[in-house]
């Protein structure tokens, strides 16, 4: 039996990333395949605890529902705009327009979201991310 060694694959991410042609262009894995979002469409993701899974909103009012083996840290791993701000919320921070006492208040198309609360675990991290003063 000889030792042939296999050639390293690229992982799927990397071979979808090199034929992006943005780094701001996501290809999100939904219930029924595939759907490619650029970062200013997406609001935030919420997490669905009846169908235990996660959904994004996007800034047309339309829900996609991800797959269920989605996690909180796929999300977050996308873009740097996207911040955790509870077990069940994660928001694009390009949207956040002010944080009063502790919800979330977002520029338009989504201001009328008014249930985004940030819990005290995540606040410091939401925090660190902007200069405060």
């Amino acid at each position: 039996m000889s030792s042939t060694s296999l050639p390293l694959l690229p992982s799927f991410a990397s071979s979808i990333s090199a034929l992006m042609p943005q780094q701001g262009m996501f290809m999100i894995s939904t219930v029924t395949g595939f759907k490619l979002l650029r970062l200013e469409e997406i609001g935030f993701f919420e997490y669905l605890k009846d169908k235990r899974q996660w959904q994004v909103v996007l800034f047309n009012q339309t829900c996609l529902n991800l797959k269920r083996n989605t996690k909180a840290e796929d999300i977050i791993s996308y873009s740097q705009a996207f911040v955790q701000i509870s077990q069940s919320a994660i928001v694009n921070v390009n949207y956040l327009a002010m944080i009063d006492g502790k919800c979330c208040q977002l520029y338009p198309p989504f201001h009328d979201k008014n249930d985004l609360i940030i819990s005290r675990s995540y606040l410091k991290e939401l925090q660190e991310r902007f200069f405060v003063l």
